[in-house]
């Protein structure tokens, strides 16, 4: 099997249908070495089952995150780029933030965004929903969290996607064309936090960016390096990944008039059919980690410092961990699935995402009819964290009238 990386990066056709790729990897190509250009070694070594992935995930002294997300930053992003032990500490103070106690008092402020989206659409009938509802609804939520003023939801939309969609904002998967995309964008965005912070000093609010300038770990304040680096995180990874799951989610139950039906009709069961849709989906289909040692892996050798690409979205469609895995069973005991990561770097804002999910459909199933994609229309997915284009809907008489 040969395996063309760069096509499995930016192939819009492959974003719209994964599946059979990821079942060919994981039947023929377990492990399978490649080259690729942003490894430091030159060498990406990509892992598509399930227990491999598992593994990988949880033996951070094995897989490192440090300097494997590439992005322009200056300094390794916190968390997300520290490593054990010193990950715990900033763990420490920033899960508090995101625990299922502090999403709870966010859910209603959640609900009233959502209410107010879709009260602007629903007698429209028909709208991009992409641009209506699966942007706006979950970066409006989280601007709220973390501090960042909601009138400049537009600039950062525009950081976002250089950063997190360089290639197809760039036009270009050329690594030297994309890092100076990168750098440019994440200069921008330090000097931007820069002056938050600063503004947080003099009047603070109940926000991440006033508990940073105020915390202490093991004693010691924040540097101001370290609250820029966790500011630079939170932008990057909040602002897109609940997008690409709404939009992910809405695409399947638009596709699929009997699912929806069945989704509407349990909403005691909202809980699993999120959790369903999160596995078979996996919007942020891959994490990449480096080796620290040499290893083989299904035969193939991994050396210090090659890249190690692992396929979340292949390891939870895999049939040798999942029964049927491409059904949606709202009776499946599904909570090991790695659509938030795993082991210590497990998605920091899981529980946030999750309500936002629930909430989200609940408000839309009790505002609009059964909708589903205009025809003539199609949705067309990005590559790697897979947010649509645009997602044209078009939906019966509102459930209220």
């Amino acid at each position: 099997v040969e395996l063309d990386l760069s096509s499995m990066m930016t192939d819009p056709a492959l974003a719209n249908n994964p599946w059979p790729v990821y079942a060919g990897l994981r039947d023929h190509a377990p492990a399978i070495a490649a080259p690729f250009s942003r490894s430091r070694s030159g060498t990406v070594v990509v892992l598509s089952r399930y227990e491999d992935i598992r593994k990988a995930l949880s033996s951070p002294e094995l897989f490192e995150a440090n300097g494997a997300n590439e992005m322009g930053q200056q300094r390794p992003c916190i968390p997300l780029d520290v490593d054990p032990p010193n990950h715990a500490k900033y763990r420490k103070l920033l899960d508090p933030l995101f625990s299922p106690r502090a999403v709870r008092a966010m859910a209603d402020e959640t609900r009233a965004i959502a209410k107010e989206l879709l009260a602007k659409v629903v007698e429209d009938g028909r709208t991009d929903f992409h641009a209506a509802f699966t942007v706006p609804f979950p970066c409006r939520v989280f601007l709220n969290v973390v501090g960042f003023p909601v009138e400049d939801l537009d600039r950062f939309l525009v950081w976002k996607d250089a950063l997190v969609h360089g290639e197809d904002v760039a036009g270009s998967d050329d690594l030297n064309v994309l890092r100076e995309l990168w750098k440019k964008t994440a200069n921008e965005l330090y000097a931007y936090f820069d002056k938050l912070l600063d503004r947080r000093i003099e009047d603070p609010a109940g926000d991440l960016a006033t508990r940073l300038v105020q915390a202490e770990v093991d004693g010691d304040p924040l540097t101001r390096n370290e609250m820029l680096d966790i500011l630079f995180l939170q932008m990057a990874a909040g602002l897109d990944t609940v997008t690409a799951t709404l939009d992910c989610v809405l695409t399947r139950l638009a596709k699929d008039p009997e699912l929806q039906a069945a989704a509407r009709s349990e909403p005691e069961k909202m809980r699993q059919i999120v959790e369903e849709l999160l596995r078979i989906e996996t919007p942020v289909s891959l994490v990449l980690r480096y080796a620290t040692e040499d290893m083989v892996i299904h035969d193939v050798p991994i050396a210090k410092g090659d890249l190690v690409m692992l396929m979340l979205a292949a390891a939870n469609n895999d049939d040798r961990e999942f029964d049927d895995p491409q059904t949606l069973d709202v009776d499946r005991n599904n909570t090991r699935h790695l659509a938030f990561g795993g082991g210590v770097h497990r998605c920091l804002g899981s529980h946030l995402a999750r309500q936002e999910l629930s909430i989200a459909l609940e408000e839309i199933f009790a505002t609009l009819g059964p909708f589903s994609i205009p025809e003539g229309e199609e949705v067309n997915f990005v590559p790697g964290i897979r947010t649509a284009h645009s997602l044209p809907l078009e939906w019966k008489a509102s459930v209220a009238t």
